[in-house]
């Protein structure tokens, strides 16, 4: 099932960055040949089990598509009680962070899925992720005096194909 759900807010042209975080738990009989677990991180429809392209072809964007996480002692603090728990199972569970973006291609609503999975450990976590666009926000003014004719205004196509705009 779903782990959690993170909601994004963000205008036409902005975005929203919001941290996923889940706990890998290490196993202190684990043999020296597994010092590390892989993650692989994706993103699929929420609706349907179709997933997309990692790419910024889409409103919501993570960096990486794995994620290593080292189950050597000397990656967790041993003073540090929040970086470190201890279960009944002789495992360990050290917190791990995945950052999202979510950038609206159009005005609205959007569900995606995050699926970060290992098989390593046999460990999937899911988390829904809930876009809201509202419309656009005006930025500026921007003053155009006679001694700088030329002003350079920021801009960014929110749009998720080439558009060619033009001003008058």
């Amino acid at each position: 099932g779903i782990d959690k759900i993170l909601k994004f807010n963000s205008f036409l042209g902005g975005e929203d960055l919001q941290t996923f975080r889940f706990l890998h738990y290490r196993n202190n009989k684990i043999n020296d040949s597994q010092k590390d677990t892989t993650y692989d991180i994706k993103i699929t429809l929420e609706q349907e089990d179709k997933s997309i392209d990692n790419g910024k072809d889409y409103d919501f964007y993570v960096q990486q598509t794995q994620i290593k996480v080292s189950n050597d002692d000397n990656n967790v603090s041993k003073n540090d009680p929040k970086s470190k728990n201890k279960d009944n199972d002789n495992s360990e569970s050290i917190p791990v962070a995945i950052d999202i973006t979510y950038t609206p291609s159009n005005i609205g609503n959007v569900r995606n899925l995050l699926i970060i999975t290992s098989s390593q450990n046999n460990s999937t976590y899911q988390c829904a992720l809930h876009g809201f666009c509202d419309p656009p926000k005006p930025k500026g003014p921007y003053e155009i005096s006679l001694s700088k004719p030329s002003l350079q205004i920021p801009f960014q196509n929110p749009y998720r194909d080439n558009c060619e705009f033009i001003f008058n």
